[in-house]
């Protein structure tokens, strides 16, 4: 998945990490636990403070992921369902996507030019602090240049470097410094791209009311100047935030309502994230087989642009419903999927949060022997996560998935 509206965790001290798997970590011993009921769930996934939206997810989930930015039409690839010979997700998904189409500004004396450049750079590579320096330094030359719409670009990209840091504050100041600017020079395009990352980090910051506002206006001025891009991107965005607000019939229209703007536009990626948060609401409304379907379709797209962190997820989602659905056998063939692709990916988080999965799907299976492998192991990276954190003081956001909207 390409670099799109990011969500980093804010920096907090290791005492603020909330994880809190099931079974055992409360005191109570695996081996002494009993039976799970039928209708139980696996262990609830608490994410550290300030992980994306599924914080009131009743089983281990996917962090949320954020709306991404689209491609262009690429195609539609059908949805694959359940089958009862290959089981959950057996069939490829997405094309890869292309850049999100703003406006460069791209500067006439070549040393400022160049300093862009290597900001640019930096940022790909995940040098977050070093794209910053030179944003900065880009930002100095523009001002005294006097070029107004260098400065609004680059107030822009400075802001997405600080969300990418996790100075979520810093951000919103200087997206609040871009838009006046664009607004100045009369740039549709480039409010309706500042607006939709003032939304993302209102939502990061927690503050719905303004998310709400943000997306809003968004979703206004991007059917304005007819961007079915931005518009389908600011839908995902009031749908994520009534998710959050427990508000599933409200979110639910507003995720179909992306998710048809993304077919009419061959948005295969965009059709991913619709379907796969559109799963995630039937599942807690208890429509456990229209989430499967659901979850389907997001793992064939995941699978076809080799999306490994979002197969590894929608895998993790799809042993949650077998799981609910009393197919623990099918649980565990998808957990075990999804373990090796957080495995590749190293993600501890996913890692463990499969483990953990897979040890409930045994336990209800009857095996109580690999229920306790597999729950102790999921036990001890926690604790490695938890000591890590603990020595360094805190934490680096690592929510790589997500990211802020490209220029």
């Amino acid at each position: 998945m390409q670099d799109s509206p990011s969500s980093l965790r804010d920096t907090q001290e290791a005492t603020d990490y909330s994880y809190s798997p099931g079974l055992s970590l409360s005191g109570i011993s695996f081996e002494d636990a009993p039976p799970a009921p039928a209708d139980a769930e696996p262990p609830e996934y608490s994410p550290p403070m300030g992980a994306p939206i599924n914080l009131d997810e009743p089983v281990y989930a996917s962090p949320e992921t954020e709306r991404p930015a689209y491609s262009e039409p690429s195609g539609y690839a059908e949805q694959t369902g359940y089958s009862e010979q290959t089981g959950y997700g057996q069939t490829p998904g997405y094309a890869q996507q292309s850049e999100y189409a703003q406006p460069e500004y791209a500067p006439s004396v070549g040393a400022r030019q160049s300093t862009e450049s290597l900001a640019r750079s930096a940022y790909q590579i995940g040098s977050y602090e070093e794209a910053r320096d030179l944003y900065e330094q880009a930002l100095n030359e523009y001002r005294q240049a006097d070029n107004a719409a260098g400065m609004a670009h680059t107030l822009n990209n400075l802001a997405k470097t600080l969300y990418r840091i996790g100075d979520l504050t810093e951000a919103q100041g200087y997206l609040e410094q871009a838009l006046t600017r664009y607004q100045a020079l009369s740039d549709e395009a480039g409010i309706v791209h500042v607006l939709e990352n003032l939304g993302q980090v209102a939502y990061r910051l927690g503050d719905d009311h303004a998310a709400q506002h943000y997306y809003q206006e968004t979703l206004t001025a991007a059917r304005r100047i007819h961007n079915q891009d931005s518009s389908a991107w600011a839908l995902a965005g009031l749908g994520k935030v009534a998710y959050r607000q427990g508000n599933f019939q409200e979110a639910e229209m507003r995720y179909d309502e992306s998710l048809s703007l993304s077919r009419d536009r061959g948005d295969k990626e965009g059709i991913a994230d619709c379907a796969r948060h559109l799963a995630q609401i039937a599942y807690r409304l208890g429509d456990y087989p229209r989430a499967r379907v659901l979850y389907e379709e997001s793992l064939h797209i995941s699978r076809e642009t080799d999306d490994l962190d979002g197969t590894a997820w929608t895998l993790n989602d799809l042993g949650k419903v077998a799981y609910r659905l009393q197919d623990y056998t099918g649980g565990i063939q998808v957990l075990q999927e999804a373990l090796e692709l957080f495995r590749i990916v190293e993600d501890r988080d996913g890692s463990a949060c499969a483990l953990e999965n897979l040890a409930y799907c045994a336990l209800k299976a009857g095996d109580k022997a690999q229920a306790q492998t597999w729950i102790t192991e999921s036990q001890t990276i926690q604790r490695e996560i938890a000591n890590e954190k603990a020595s360094a003081g805190g934490y680096t956001p690592y929510e790589a998935r997500i990211t802020m909207r490209d220029e």
